[in-house]
């Protein structure tokens, strides 16, 4: 069977609860719903239906309306282990997301909304444009928690460049 047929650009599969029709947000061979939460699995300790540890996984869609409902009822949960990194560029007027600090995880009740937990884990860490992916002496990052998204460093390198051009 040809790779195009095993997928439908649109609609993707339904809500996994209520079975609502939900359509991808993007066309090809991806399950992005509108309207909607993708949830991925690669199996579970505790599961007798799968567990393959093959690399493979199973997929659900789970439409915002019935996230909402479930997480009225305390049914859904929000765990947070990082605290966004973040550099400011006074020049600019704008903050750039450049990595995430791991912290303790906290799991809570998620109540449906995209509040922030208590100011220590939810209000960013701030560096300066220099700080970004620093290291120490030996090359390892001279703040192990902080995990810098790839690529930060080109971005730090061209604004630099674009410094030095001026």
């Amino acid at each position: 069977m040809a790779q195009e047929e095993l997928y439908s650009p649109n609609p993707t599969k339904s809500c996994f609860h209520c079975g609502k029709d939900l359509f991808n947000v993007f066309e090809g061979p991806t399950n992005q719903p509108s309207g909607a939460l993708s949830f991925s699995s690669h199996g579970h300790y505790g599961s007798t239906s799968f567990d393959p540890m093959d690399g493979s996984w199973l997929e659900i869609n789970i439409c915002d309306e019935c996230v909402l409902s479930a997480a009225k009822f305390h049914r859904v949960l929000h765990i947070h282990n990082s605290r966004p990194v973040v550099a400011r560029d006074p020049e600019a007027g704008f903050s750039v997301l450049v990595g995430a600090m791991k912290v303790d995880t906290i799991v809570t009740d998620w109540t449906g909304g995209d509040e922030f937990l208590a100011d220590s884990m939810g209000n960013p860490v701030v560096v300066d444009w220099d700080e970004i992916g620093e290291l120490d002496p030996e090359g390892n990052p001279a703040d192990p928690s902080i995990e810098w998204h790839r690529g930060v460093q080109d971005v730090v390198a061209e604004k630099r460049n674009m410094k030095e051009r001026l």
